[in-house]
């Protein structure tokens, strides 16, 4: 049997909130791109993990406590985002789309399923992407 090698940033657990993560992932990538770099964040993994909880947040609720928001990463970035331009006296766009089962789809217009296309500088392109 071969062995494999895996290597990690960060190992999270259960006590870990998005807070935390936010800090220990999110925050020194929006840092690199206000510094010029490109950057990316995203969720993998199998349906029904706490992929959409973690990026969009979520009503918490338990039985020794009254109802809370657990605000999720993509909230938590846009905040540092928007103070960042407004002092750079940049203007900010963003856009969203998920991949599911190989196809795209534009999460800021009704899911509508989009392409993706390479030009001719070899560069991907997703078409029509909101």
């Amino acid at each position: 049997m071969k062995e494999s090698k895996f290597f990690f940033d960060y190992v999270f657990d259960h006590n870990d909130d998005n807070i935390r993560v936010y800090e220990k992932i999110v925050d020194p990538l929006i840092d690199l791109f206000f510094n010029g770099n490109k950057v990316t964040f995203f969720a993998y993994g199998q349906t029904g993990s706490g992929k959409t909880w973690t990026m969009m947040g979520k009503q918490c609720d338990d039985m020794k406590s009254r109802p809370r928001y657990q605000t999720g990463l993509y909230d938590l970035a846009s905040f540092k985002l928007i103070e960042h331009s407004r002092k750079l006296k940049l203007d900010l766009e963003l856009s969203f789309y998920e991949i599911y089962c190989n196809k795209l789809y534009d999460l800021l217009n009704n899911k509508k399923e989009l392409d993706l296309l390479e030009d001719a500088k070899k560069m991907m392109n997703v078409k029509g992407l909101t």
